[in-house]
Protein backbone atom coordinates (compact mmCIF):
# COMPACT_ATOMS: atom_id res chain seq x y z
CA UNK A 1 0.00 0.00 0.00
CA UNK A 2 1.10 3.61 -1.00
CA UNK A 3 2.34 5.32 2.39
CA UNK A 4 0.20 8.48 3.07
CA UNK A 5 2.70 11.00 2.56
CA UNK A 6 4.17 9.90 -0.61
CA UNK A 7 0.16 10.15 -2.23
CA UNK A 8 0.54 14.09 -0.65
CA UNK A 9 3.92 14.26 -2.43
CA UNK A 10 2.02 13.25 -5.76
CA UNK A 11 -1.24 14.48 -5.62
CA UNK A 12 0.84 18.41 -5.29
CA UNK A 13 3.28 17.67 -7.52
CA UNK A 14 0.16 16.56 -10.56
CA UNK A 15 -1.32 20.13 -8.72
CA UNK A 16 1.59 21.97 -9.73
CA UNK A 17 2.51 20.68 -12.94
CA UNK A 18 -1.16 20.59 -14.47
CA UNK A 19 -1.13 24.80 -13.30
CA UNK A 20 -4.14 24.45 -10.75
CA UNK A 21 -0.74 26.06 -8.64
CA UNK A 22 1.21 29.38 -10.42
CA UNK A 23 4.65 29.67 -9.46
CA UNK A 24 4.98 31.84 -6.22
CA UNK A 25 1.54 30.89 -5.46
CA UNK A 26 0.72 29.51 -1.54
CA UNK A 27 -0.38 26.11 -0.90
CA UNK A 28 -3.15 24.77 1.41
CA UNK A 29 -1.44 25.11 4.96
CA UNK A 30 -0.40 22.48 7.29
CA UNK A 31 -3.69 22.59 8.83
CA UNK A 32 -6.11 21.91 5.49
CA UNK A 33 -3.92 19.52 4.18
CA UNK A 34 -4.27 17.35 7.51
CA UNK A 35 -7.81 17.74 6.88
CA UNK A 36 -8.09 16.89 3.24
CA UNK A 37 -5.79 13.84 3.69
CA UNK A 38 -7.28 12.64 7.16
CA UNK A 39 -3.86 12.56 8.24
CA UNK A 40 -1.24 13.74 10.72
CA UNK A 41 0.68 16.82 10.90
CA UNK A 42 4.13 15.07 11.14
CA UNK A 43 3.02 13.02 7.82
CA UNK A 44 2.32 16.28 6.23
CA UNK A 45 5.73 17.79 6.89
CA UNK A 46 7.05 15.15 5.95
CA UNK A 47 5.70 15.18 2.30
CA UNK A 48 6.66 19.30 2.18
CA UNK A 49 9.98 19.11 3.08
CA UNK A 50 10.38 15.99 0.33
CA UNK A 51 8.86 18.61 -2.33
CA UNK A 52 11.14 21.27 -0.63
CA UNK A 53 14.52 19.26 -1.26
CA UNK A 54 13.51 18.53 -4.72
CA UNK A 55 12.77 21.83 -5.21
CA UNK A 56 9.44 21.99 -6.12
CA UNK A 57 8.39 24.51 -3.11
CA UNK A 58 9.71 26.64 -1.26
CA UNK A 59 8.72 27.26 2.74
CA UNK A 60 8.75 30.52 4.74
CA UNK A 61 8.33 30.60 8.48
CA UNK A 62 5.12 31.44 9.68
CA UNK A 63 3.61 31.88 6.39
CA UNK A 64 3.76 28.48 5.02
CA UNK A 65 4.55 26.87 1.29
CA UNK A 66 4.87 28.63 -1.82
CA UNK A 67 5.06 26.92 -5.44
CA UNK A 68 8.71 27.17 -6.75
CA UNK A 69 9.85 29.67 -9.26
CA UNK A 70 12.14 27.87 -10.77
CA UNK A 71 12.28 25.50 -13.64
CA UNK A 72 10.85 22.24 -13.38
CA UNK A 73 13.23 20.41 -15.34
CA UNK A 74 15.33 20.62 -11.92
CA UNK A 75 12.69 18.75 -9.85
CA UNK A 76 12.82 15.44 -11.88
CA UNK A 77 8.92 14.92 -12.66
CA UNK A 78 7.60 12.32 -15.35
CA UNK A 79 3.92 13.16 -16.33
CA UNK A 80 1.16 10.29 -17.03
CA UNK A 81 -1.51 11.18 -19.34
CA UNK A 82 -4.17 8.62 -19.30
CA UNK A 83 -7.62 8.48 -21.03
CA UNK A 84 -9.67 7.49 -17.86
CA UNK A 85 -9.67 8.59 -14.11
CA UNK A 86 -9.48 5.28 -12.16
CA UNK A 87 -12.37 3.58 -12.51
CA UNK A 88 -13.39 -0.76 -11.82
CA UNK A 89 -13.10 -1.61 -15.92
CA UNK A 90 -10.42 0.94 -17.25
CA UNK A 91 -6.62 -0.14 -16.99
CA UNK A 92 -5.95 3.39 -14.89
CA UNK A 93 -5.29 2.48 -11.32
CA UNK A 94 -3.12 -0.38 -12.37
CA UNK A 95 -1.20 2.21 -14.90
CA UNK A 96 -0.86 4.65 -11.96
CA UNK A 97 0.13 2.25 -9.47
CA UNK A 98 2.83 0.63 -11.14
CA UNK A 99 3.93 4.01 -12.66
CA UNK A 100 3.59 6.32 -9.65
CA UNK A 101 6.11 2.95 -7.99
CA UNK A 102 8.75 3.12 -10.28
CA UNK A 103 8.98 6.54 -10.71
CA UNK A 104 9.40 6.84 -6.77
CA UNK A 105 12.21 4.11 -6.85
CA UNK A 106 14.06 5.82 -9.53
CA UNK A 107 13.68 8.98 -7.71
CA UNK A 108 11.35 10.95 -9.85
CA UNK A 109 7.92 12.49 -8.98
CA UNK A 110 5.35 11.25 -11.01
CA UNK A 111 2.31 13.48 -11.99
CA UNK A 112 -0.90 12.26 -13.53
CA UNK A 113 -3.32 13.81 -16.18
CA UNK A 114 -6.74 12.27 -17.36
CA UNK A 115 -7.57 13.68 -20.74
CA UNK A 116 -11.17 12.19 -20.43
CA UNK A 117 -11.04 10.60 -23.70
CA UNK A 118 -11.21 13.79 -24.98
CA UNK A 119 -9.05 15.26 -28.11
CA UNK A 120 -9.76 18.67 -26.64
CA UNK A 121 -8.40 18.07 -23.03
CA UNK A 122 -5.71 15.98 -24.22
CA UNK A 123 -4.29 19.06 -25.80
CA UNK A 124 -4.59 20.92 -23.38
CA UNK A 125 -2.77 18.61 -21.11
CA UNK A 126 -0.10 18.67 -23.49
CA UNK A 127 0.74 22.12 -23.62
CA UNK A 128 0.76 22.50 -20.36
CA UNK A 129 3.43 19.96 -19.43
CA UNK A 130 5.73 21.92 -22.04
CA UNK A 131 5.14 25.02 -20.60
CA UNK A 132 6.20 23.87 -17.21
CA UNK A 133 9.13 21.58 -19.14
CA UNK A 134 8.52 18.36 -17.43
CA UNK A 135 11.31 16.24 -17.65
CA UNK A 136 9.43 13.49 -19.71
CA UNK A 137 6.45 11.98 -20.86
CA UNK A 138 4.64 8.62 -20.57
CA UNK A 139 1.22 9.29 -22.88
CA UNK A 140 -1.82 6.96 -23.49
CA UNK A 141 -3.01 8.65 -26.50
CA UNK A 142 -6.50 8.69 -27.50
CA UNK A 143 -6.04 8.97 -31.63
CA UNK A 144 -3.77 11.01 -33.42
CA UNK A 145 -5.46 14.57 -34.00
CA UNK A 146 -2.99 15.94 -31.31
CA UNK A 147 -0.53 14.60 -33.26
CA UNK A 148 0.94 18.67 -34.07
CA UNK A 149 1.31 19.08 -30.27
CA UNK A 150 3.12 15.78 -29.73
CA UNK A 151 5.25 15.97 -32.42
CA UNK A 152 6.04 19.54 -31.38
CA UNK A 153 6.88 18.37 -27.59
CA UNK A 154 9.45 15.28 -28.88
CA UNK A 155 11.09 17.96 -31.47
CA UNK A 156 11.29 20.24 -28.23
CA UNK A 157 13.71 17.62 -26.72
CA UNK A 158 10.98 15.97 -24.42
CA UNK A 159 11.40 12.62 -24.27
CA UNK A 160 7.65 10.63 -24.62
CA UNK A 161 6.95 7.12 -24.12
CA UNK A 162 3.71 6.14 -25.82
CA UNK A 163 1.74 3.87 -23.34
CA UNK A 164 -0.48 0.46 -25.44
CA UNK A 165 -0.15 2.14 -28.29
CA UNK A 166 1.76 3.36 -31.35
CA UNK A 167 0.99 6.07 -34.00
CA UNK A 168 1.52 5.54 -37.29
CA UNK A 169 3.12 9.23 -38.19
CA UNK A 170 5.32 9.53 -34.98
CA UNK A 171 8.69 7.14 -34.75
CA UNK A 172 8.24 7.11 -30.51
CA UNK A 173 8.67 4.24 -28.11
CA UNK A 174 5.94 2.10 -27.16
CA UNK A 175 5.24 -0.30 -24.35
CA UNK A 176 1.92 -2.54 -24.72
CA UNK A 177 0.68 -5.87 -23.90
CA UNK A 178 0.99 -8.61 -26.05
CA UNK A 179 -2.64 -8.16 -27.16
CA UNK A 180 -2.56 -10.62 -30.36
CA UNK A 181 -0.42 -13.47 -28.63
CA UNK A 182 -3.15 -12.64 -25.89
CA UNK A 183 -6.54 -12.95 -27.64
CA UNK A 184 -4.90 -15.54 -29.83
CA UNK A 185 -4.12 -18.48 -26.96
CA UNK A 186 -7.90 -17.38 -25.17
CA UNK A 187 -9.51 -18.75 -28.47
CA UNK A 188 -7.60 -20.98 -28.78
CA UNK A 189 -8.67 -22.64 -25.81
CA UNK A 190 -12.02 -22.21 -26.21
CA UNK A 191 -11.67 -24.01 -29.67
CA UNK A 192 -9.59 -26.87 -28.10
CA UNK A 193 -12.87 -27.90 -25.73
CA UNK A 194 -14.73 -27.92 -28.80
CA UNK A 195 -16.67 -25.13 -29.37
CA UNK A 196 -17.02 -24.14 -33.64
CA UNK A 197 -19.38 -20.94 -33.49
CA UNK A 198 -17.23 -18.34 -31.01
CA UNK A 199 -18.56 -15.29 -31.48
CA UNK A 200 -16.42 -11.53 -31.41
CA UNK A 201 -17.73 -8.74 -29.62
CA UNK A 202 -15.78 -5.24 -29.17
CA UNK A 203 -15.59 -2.04 -30.91
CA UNK A 204 -12.19 -1.75 -32.94
CA UNK A 205 -11.57 1.77 -31.50
CA UNK A 206 -8.44 1.85 -31.15
CA UNK A 207 -4.71 -0.67 -31.97
CA UNK A 208 -5.15 -3.18 -29.28
CA UNK A 209 -8.61 -3.89 -30.03
CA UNK A 210 -7.77 -4.22 -33.49
CA UNK A 211 -4.71 -6.82 -32.50
CA UNK A 212 -7.13 -8.78 -30.13
CA UNK A 213 -9.57 -8.85 -33.13
CA UNK A 214 -6.68 -10.44 -36.05
CA UNK A 215 -5.43 -12.97 -32.42
CA UNK A 216 -9.36 -14.09 -32.52
CA UNK A 217 -9.21 -14.33 -36.30
CA UNK A 218 -5.85 -16.21 -36.79
CA UNK A 219 -6.80 -19.03 -33.94
CA UNK A 220 -9.73 -19.47 -36.02
CA UNK A 221 -7.79 -19.55 -39.42
CA UNK A 222 -5.57 -21.88 -37.58
CA UNK A 223 -8.55 -24.07 -36.15
CA UNK A 224 -9.66 -24.19 -40.01
CA UNK A 225 -12.67 -22.18 -39.35
CA UNK A 226 -14.18 -19.48 -40.91
CA UNK A 227 -13.92 -15.65 -39.84
CA UNK A 228 -18.04 -15.46 -40.21
CA UNK A 229 -19.16 -11.53 -40.24
CA UNK A 230 -22.71 -13.31 -38.37
CA UNK A 231 -20.75 -14.14 -35.31
CA UNK A 232 -18.90 -10.63 -35.18
CA UNK A 233 -20.24 -7.36 -33.64
CA UNK A 234 -17.46 -4.95 -33.76
CA UNK A 235 -20.44 -1.67 -33.96
CA UNK A 236 -22.84 -1.35 -30.65
CA UNK A 237 -26.55 -1.37 -31.75
CA UNK A 238 -27.84 2.17 -31.18
CA UNK A 239 -24.14 3.71 -31.31
CA UNK A 240 -22.92 2.69 -34.77
CA UNK A 241 -21.27 5.88 -35.14
CA UNK A 242 -19.58 6.38 -31.85
CA UNK A 243 -15.92 4.66 -32.48
CA UNK A 244 -15.40 4.62 -28.77
CA UNK A 245 -19.19 3.18 -27.29
CA UNK A 246 -19.07 1.68 -23.78
CA UNK A 247 -21.22 -1.44 -24.25
CA UNK A 248 -24.63 -0.42 -22.45
CA UNK A 249 -27.19 -3.10 -21.41
CA UNK A 250 -29.45 -2.48 -24.30
CA UNK A 251 -27.05 -3.27 -26.73
CA UNK A 252 -25.60 -6.02 -24.48
CA UNK A 253 -29.31 -7.30 -24.65
CA UNK A 254 -29.45 -6.93 -28.62
CA UNK A 255 -25.73 -8.83 -29.28
CA UNK A 256 -26.76 -12.01 -27.14
CA UNK A 257 -30.01 -11.85 -28.68
CA UNK A 258 -28.15 -12.51 -32.03
CA UNK A 259 -25.63 -14.91 -30.64
CA UNK A 260 -28.63 -16.95 -29.45
CA UNK A 261 -29.93 -16.81 -33.07
CA UNK A 262 -27.16 -17.89 -34.62
CA UNK A 263 -26.24 -20.54 -32.38
CA UNK A 264 -23.18 -19.52 -30.96
CA UNK A 265 -21.91 -21.43 -27.53
CA UNK A 266 -18.77 -19.06 -26.44
CA UNK A 267 -17.67 -15.57 -27.29
CA UNK A 268 -14.34 -13.82 -27.17
CA UNK A 269 -14.71 -10.11 -25.87
CA UNK A 270 -12.55 -7.27 -26.35
CA UNK A 271 -12.25 -6.13 -22.51
CA UNK A 272 -13.38 -7.60 -19.24
CA UNK A 273 -16.50 -4.63 -19.18
CA UNK A 274 -17.78 -6.12 -22.47
CA UNK A 275 -17.65 -9.75 -20.88
CA UNK A 276 -19.06 -8.11 -17.66
CA UNK A 277 -22.18 -6.69 -20.01
CA UNK A 278 -22.91 -9.91 -21.86
CA UNK A 279 -22.38 -12.26 -18.59
CA UNK A 280 -25.08 -9.95 -16.62
CA UNK A 281 -27.45 -9.62 -20.36
CA UNK A 282 -27.33 -13.33 -20.04
CA UNK A 283 -28.11 -13.26 -16.66
CA UNK A 284 -31.79 -11.32 -17.25
CA UNK A 285 -32.28 -12.83 -20.10
CA UNK A 286 -32.07 -16.71 -18.92
CA UNK A 287 -29.43 -17.71 -20.40
CA UNK A 288 -26.62 -19.87 -18.55
CA UNK A 289 -23.09 -18.96 -18.31
CA UNK A 290 -21.21 -20.99 -19.06
CA UNK A 291 -23.70 -23.78 -20.20
CA UNK A 292 -25.41 -22.44 -22.71
CA UNK A 293 -22.43 -19.42 -23.03
CA UNK A 294 -18.78 -19.71 -22.38
CA UNK A 295 -17.68 -16.01 -22.25
CA UNK A 296 -14.02 -15.04 -22.11
CA UNK A 297 -12.87 -11.32 -21.18
CA UNK A 298 -9.21 -9.61 -21.89
CA UNK A 299 -7.56 -7.38 -19.21
CA UNK A 300 -8.48 -9.21 -15.97
CA UNK A 301 -9.81 -6.37 -13.78
CA UNK A 302 -9.38 -7.41 -9.85
CA UNK A 303 -12.99 -6.30 -9.19
CA UNK A 304 -15.14 -8.44 -11.62
CA UNK A 305 -14.77 -11.18 -8.32
CA UNK A 306 -16.35 -8.39 -6.08
CA UNK A 307 -19.42 -8.18 -8.47
CA UNK A 308 -19.66 -12.06 -8.07
CA UNK A 309 -18.29 -13.08 -11.76
CA UNK A 310 -14.67 -15.71 -11.81
CA UNK A 311 -14.04 -14.69 -15.66
CA UNK A 312 -11.97 -16.42 -18.03
CA UNK A 313 -10.01 -13.58 -19.41
CA UNK A 314 -6.54 -12.32 -20.41
CA UNK A 315 -4.46 -10.71 -17.45
CA UNK A 316 -2.13 -8.00 -18.63
CA UNK A 317 1.26 -7.51 -16.71
CA UNK A 318 0.91 -3.54 -15.04
CA UNK A 319 3.36 -4.07 -13.04
CA UNK A 320 6.00 -4.63 -15.71
CA UNK A 321 4.06 -2.16 -17.92
CA UNK A 322 5.05 0.57 -15.55
CA UNK A 323 8.17 -0.69 -15.09
CA UNK A 324 8.63 -0.96 -18.88
CA UNK A 325 7.76 2.88 -19.43
CA UNK A 326 9.49 4.36 -16.76
CA UNK A 327 12.68 2.54 -17.13
CA UNK A 328 13.10 3.41 -21.04
CA UNK A 329 11.85 7.07 -20.19
CA UNK A 330 14.56 7.38 -17.65
CA UNK A 331 17.39 6.29 -19.64
CA UNK A 332 16.00 8.84 -22.83
CA UNK A 333 15.94 11.63 -20.23
CA UNK A 334 18.93 10.89 -18.74
CA UNK A 335 21.01 10.12 -21.83
CA UNK A 336 19.90 12.69 -24.34
CA UNK A 337 22.58 11.99 -26.56
CA UNK A 338 22.08 8.39 -27.17
CA UNK A 339 21.91 7.01 -31.04
CA UNK A 340 18.73 6.23 -32.01
CA UNK A 341 19.68 2.89 -32.76
CA UNK A 342 20.02 1.74 -29.26
CA UNK A 343 16.57 3.02 -28.70
CA UNK A 344 14.11 -0.32 -28.30
CA UNK A 345 11.13 1.16 -29.79
CA UNK A 346 8.48 -1.47 -29.53
CA UNK A 347 8.49 -3.39 -25.91
CA UNK A 348 5.72 -5.81 -25.73
CA UNK A 349 4.98 -7.39 -22.11
CA UNK A 350 3.62 -11.11 -22.45
CA UNK A 351 -0.04 -11.94 -21.39
CA UNK A 352 -1.25 -14.16 -18.89
CA UNK A 353 -3.92 -16.55 -19.58
CA UNK A 354 -6.48 -16.81 -16.19
CA UNK A 355 -8.85 -19.77 -16.53
CA UNK A 356 -11.84 -18.75 -14.10
CA UNK A 357 -15.77 -20.37 -14.62
CA UNK A 358 -17.04 -18.62 -17.44
CA UNK A 359 -15.38 -21.26 -19.91
CA UNK A 360 -16.54 -25.29 -20.44
CA UNK A 361 -16.94 -27.50 -23.38
CA UNK A 362 -20.07 -27.31 -25.25
CA UNK A 363 -23.38 -28.94 -24.65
Amino acid sequence: MQPLYQKIIEELSTSIVSGSYKPNEKLPSEAELMRSFNTSRITVVRALKDLEIRGVIYRRRGKGSFVSPRRLTGTKIISLVLPHKEGFFSGGMQYVRSITTACREMGYLCSVHYSEKSSRKERAILEELRRHEVSGVILYPIGNRNIDEISRLSLDGYPIILLDRSLDELDLPVVRSENLSGARQAVTHILNLGHKRVGFIGVLDAEPAALRYRGYCRALTEAGLPINPVLTHTRYPGNEADEQAVLGSDAADEILKSLMENEVTACFCVNDLCAYRIADAAKRMGVGVPERLSIVGFDHMRYLSELGLDLTTVAQDYERLGQESVSLLVRLVENPDIPREEITLDITVPTRFVAGSTVVKPL
